[in-house]
């Protein structure tokens, strides 16, 4: 016996089939490739400085931002630069649960 659509029912079924195309949008970072960095020539730098007459007379925070300074520009010299292309697997919005579905 077949009933075909359920009878006596009021309830309807509405199906739908929804798809999305994001764009994704790749990004670039420049980081420090410090596998290539010149390490020995940062070492001669820093102790050539006579940190003393550097920092003797500076409060901590000063002679920390000495120190930063000297070592940032030393990173600069030292370290070569690398682009790191960052690209999302999925969109800001969507979260991991959404995306494990849709995946």
């Amino acid at each position: 016996m077949d009933l075909g659509p359920l009878q006596g029912s009021d309830h309807n079924v509405l199906a739908y089939k929804l798809e999305v195309r994001t764009k994704q949008k790749l990004s670039t970072r420049r980081i420090f490739d410090y596998a290539k960095a010149d390490i020995e020539a940062i070492k001669r730098e820093l102790n050539a400085v006579d940190w003393y007459t550097q920092l003797g007379s500076l409060s901590a925070e000063d002679g920390w931002r000495v120190f930063r300074d000297k070592f940032e520009a030393l990173e600069h010299k030292f370290i070569p630069e690398k682009i790191l292309l960052l690209k999302r697997k999925k969109p800001l919005w969507m979260t991991h649960k959404a995306h494990k579905v849709v995946s």
